[in-house]
């Protein structure tokens, strides 16, 4: 048996169907190991072993619902959308956290054309124009990114990303 599938099996236990994982998990809740020298979700690399390849731009889905789950026969390929349309169909949507979706909100959304979504614009954004300039003085002067993420209340990848011009590039 492929040492990969043996994995699989021996990470996880049987429950009503699924077989949930129980080596490491993500904040985010899926199940997470190694494949070929890199991190992959539990999930994928089920797919992967018991299914084929994943092409680009495909999701691994479940349809258990439970992201632990690594059954193989639970699993299914989706884009992003379809992905979303599934989870909104069966009640597990609940948007973004700390957001409120109003009428006037949606309208917006609908004409916004690609400069009303980023920078200052984005909807959901936590930093100013002036907070990207001063990020990026600060760390050139020698402050890390952690105190830099503590200051501004922000992930530290978020203050990775703006100060290596991967995020606020316009800035």
């Amino acid at each position: 048996m492929d040492k990969y599938k043996k994995k699989i099996i021996e990470k996880s236990l049987k429950k009503d169907g699924c077989w949930i994982w129980i080596g490491v998990v993500s904040n985010a809740g899926y199940g997470k190991t190694r494949y070929e020298k890199k991190d992959i979700s539990a999930h994928r690399l089920s797919y992967i072993v018991f299914i084929g390849s994943i092409p680009d731009g495909k999701n691994v889905c479940h349809k258990c619902d439970e992201k632990r789950c690594v059954n193989p026969e639970h699993l299914w390929l989706g884009s992003q959308s379809e992905n979303i349309k599934d989870c909104v169909k069966k009640g597990r949507f609940t948007g973004t956290k700390g957001f409120k979706w109003t009428d006037e909100v949606r309208k917006k959304m609908k004409n916004r054309t690609h400069a009303d979504r980023k920078g200052e614009k984005h909807h959901l954004k936590k930093l100013i124009n002036d907070d990207i300039k001063e990020i990026r003085r600060l760390y050139d002067s020698g402050i890390n990114q952690k105190e830099l993420s503590l200051r501004y209340k922000v992930h530290q990848s978020c203050i990775s990303n703006i100060v290596r011009y991967k995020s606020w590039s316009h800035i």
